[in-house]
């Protein structure tokens, strides 16, 4: 006697290559439009990007400038040790760093505030949907 369960083969369901198939999702954008909305959002999560990295590289590279001053004028030894070039240097790699760090942190709130948006407005709001 033999099992049934040990003779099944497992049915392999493979993804679209073109979304094009019987079972693919209805398209709800031509590709031009699909193109331009994801320039503009490009553009828009950019600028957030842009603008709070600016703000924190800032904001970074000010605290650095004041740990740098205030252990130039604490100790003697920093003072001879570290030159201006490596305190400058110091100084902007806080700005970088921070620019990046407040950036990108922005720019991923902004993205995922944008699909959460999205996704609210997909399910709770279906009939607002372009058929």
């Amino acid at each position: 006697m033999s099992n049934n369960k040990n003779n099944k083969v497992e049915e392999v369901i493979e993804p679209f290559d073109d979304l094009s198939g019987v079972g693919a999702p209805f398209k709800r954008e031509s590709e031009v439009d699909y193109f331009a909305r994801r320039a503009k959002e490009q553009e828009e999560t950019r600028q957030v990007f842009l603008k709070e990295g600016i703000k924190g590289g800032i904001y970074v590279c000010a605290a650095t400038a004041g740990f740098i001053l205030a252990g130039s004028l604490i100790s003697h030894k920093f003072r001879k040790t570290i030159s201006y070039n490596i305190r400058t240097f110091i100084i902007s790699s806080g700005f970088i760093a921070g620019f990046w760090i407040w950036g990108e942190t922005a720019s991923l709130k902004y993205i995922k505030g944008r699909l959460h948006n999205q996704m609210e407005e997909y399910y709770n709001h279906p009939e607002d949907k372009k058929q």
